[in-house]
């Protein structure tokens, strides 16, 4: 079954970010959409690894002491992002390193099972505190779509 005729000037008018029309009739993203998205995809990417350590620590901050749980619940919660267990393992055992936070062996309650509980140091605090007053933020904004362009010239 071929497209409707339709369908293909519906294909062909891909400008100002219509979706183009496949073989099946299906919509399909233009080259631009998809090269815009795999932009966006990389920025946030780039963003969400930047911004982990300093949301792990204003988390730890917020409810020291604190095990890893409380923080991947929260961090879940407040961004939307989707972090693995080692994945936030990793980034708190940098932190931990980096002499950030500290960990401590307490034992829960009626288990007696042994967990490890993060608090900031004096160093994280300040590091904390360094990149927030640097942090800016971006109020939200309406963007317009473009003004039509008149093509003609007198």
């Amino acid at each position: 079954m071929s497209p409707s005729r339709k369908e293909a000037e519906h294909a062909a008018e891909t400008p100002g970010g219509r979706l183009g029309v496949n073989r099946l009739g299906e919509e399909r993203p233009t080259e631009e959409q998809e090269w815009l998205s795999d932009r966006v995809d990389s920025w946030v990417e780039t963003y969400k690894k930047s911004m982990l350590t300093p949301v792990v620590l204003h988390l730890v901050a917020r409810h020291q002491p604190t095990g890893i749980t409380t923080i991947l619940t929260e961090l879940t919660r407040r961004t939307g992002w989707q972090i693995t267990e080692r994945g936030l393992y990793r980034t708190i055992k940098r932190l931990q390193d980096s002499g950030l936070l500290v960990s401590t062996d307490t034992s829960a309650p009626r288990t007696g099972a042994k967990r490890k509980e993060l608090s900031l140091t004096t160093l994280g605090r300040a590091f904390l505190s360094g990149i927030a007053e640097n942090l800016i933020e971006l109020p939200a904004a309406e963007i317009q779509p473009p003004e039509p362009q008149d093509s003609h010239v007198e």
